[in-house]
């Protein structure tokens, strides 16, 4: 114990993640995040551990894989992407920085996810210029527009290794996933959009059958990040909140408001009209 606490930062960084290497080889999950929590990510930001804190965000790429927590992988990712090392090297940051992109479409919509989208569609527009392929792919998650699947960059995104099975295995479940997003994505815009719909159209809309239709849309209000209700006989959906008595009443309440102050302002515009009218007429010559 004295000696591990006698080494310098560097020697000992490198001793925990030699440790994480070792447990993540044996695929030994949980004792890999305990040991990560070992190392102090502020540690890492300095730059003669620029490279430790590479590999650290790597094994954390792995782990957070395992555990299927896309949103914390893409967070690992732009990790990697902020080093200055990387920055500095295109051949390093490309890959790097579209892995980041796709692995937050990939994870469940939230008011994060969609804030970090929004911040790299913002922040690394010019380097996102040199991929359109997920460029195109994160603007599909940013508009309000139903999206149509097969995707029309299909072929690129499927050669990205975030798409092969190397350097990490589950390529196809994550495909599958993103096509789950995108269903996803499409249910929020009609959701938007229309207040009920018929079933069928619904379905015809995301290019689901039916059942599926009603799962995606049963995910997404368990969630509750869509409002909606499944009237089987009737074959209608109906988007929207339901709202309390006390809500019905204060909306009643803010209209009434509304219109009154409409009212006034009406009154106030056409007595001042009468007032000028009236004073023009004054004004003008008698003959």
């Amino acid at each position: 114990v004295e000696s591990f606490g006698a080494m310098e930062k560097r020697e000992k960084t490198e001793y925990i993640m030699n440790q994480m290497r070792l447990v993540l080889a044996k695929k030994d999950y949980v004792r890999t995040q305990i040991i990560s929590k070992k190392i102090n990510p502020k540690l890492l930001e300095q730059e003669d551990v620029m490279d430790l804190k590479i590999e650290y965000y790597q094994f954390m790429v792995r782990y957070w894989l395992h555990e299927k927590q896309f949103l914390d992988v893409a967070k690992s990712y732009m990790m990697i992407f902020r080093t200055k090392s990387v920055q500095e090297d295109e051949a390093k940051w490309m890959p790097v920085l579209t892995a980041h992109a796709i692995y937050l479409t990939l994870s469940p919509y939230n008011n994060e996810q969609d804030d970090m989208l929004h911040r790299i569609d913002t922040l690394e527009k010019k380097k996102l210029d040199k991929v359109p392929f997920v460029k195109a792919l994160i603007k599909i998650f940013l508009k309000k527009e139903i999206v149509a699947w097969p995707l029309a960059n299909e072929k690129e995104l499927r050669s990205h290794p975030v798409f092969q099975d190397t350097p990490h295995e589950g390529a196809s479940d994550r495909w599958d996933l993103l096509k789950k997003r995108v269903v996803q994505h499409n249910i929020k815009v009609v959701s938007e959009y229309y207040e009920q719909i018929h079933t069928t159209r619904l379905c015809e809309l995301i290019g689901l059958g039916e059942k599926e239709t009603e799962a995606e849309l049963s995910e997404l209000v368990c969630s509750k990040f869509v409002f909606a209700r499944i009237d089987r006989p009737a074959g209608t959906i109906k988007f929207g909140k339901k709202q309390t008595y006390t809500d019905r009443l204060n909306t009643w309440s803010d209209s009434i408001t509304k219109m009154l102050d409409l009212v006034e302002n009406s009154c106030h515009l056409i007595q001042k009209e009468q007032m000028v009218h009236a004073a023009r007429a004054k004004l003008k010559p008698k003959k």
